[in-house]
């Protein structure tokens, strides 16, 4: 992932695009709150099995994680790659290795898209349904 990550920068750089800076850092926020996704609806899914809880609290707690993963997240992550020079380390160990643009671009929106899809597929798996036209029985059950 970090080699993709710094060649996404690299590719945004050459382009001359917008404080590239910026762009990763949103990019990689954005991952984090992807995963956090993928994570937290197979966790919200068993407790609410086991556990009566109200909608609103489930939408005030993914927003609350949301809003701190993104202000304290982008934070954290700009300090680390760009205040404490990590991003030129890493431009420096992966200087000698190439990927391909069209692969670059294809692996770089169809990651978000993977992660999306992983946290409803395990629940499913987990707690049994109906994913993609498909009945499936859960490992819970």
């Amino acid at each position: 992932m970090l080699f993709l990550f710094t060649k996404l920068y690299e590719e945004y750089k050459r382009v001359n695009s917008w404080n590239p800076q910026e762009r990763i850092v949103l990019y990689l926020i954005f991952i984090i709150q992807c995963i956090f996704l993928a994570f937290f609806v197979p966790v919200w899914d068993i407790l609410t099995r086991y556990i009566p809880i109200n909608r609103t609290i489930f939408l005030l707690i993914v927003g609350g994680f949301i809003l701190a993963i993104f202000t304290k997240g982008r934070k954290f992550i700009n300090n680390k790659l760009f205040k404490r020079k990590g991003m030129s380390l890493l431009i420096d160990r992966y200087k000698h290795r190439s990927i391909n643009r069209v692969l670059l671009y294809v692996l770089s929106t169809a990651i978000p898209f993977f992660l999306l899809f992983a946290g409803p597929l395990m629940s499913v798996l987990l707690n049994g349904g109906t994913f993609w036209g498909m009945r499936i029985e859960g490992l819970l059950k």
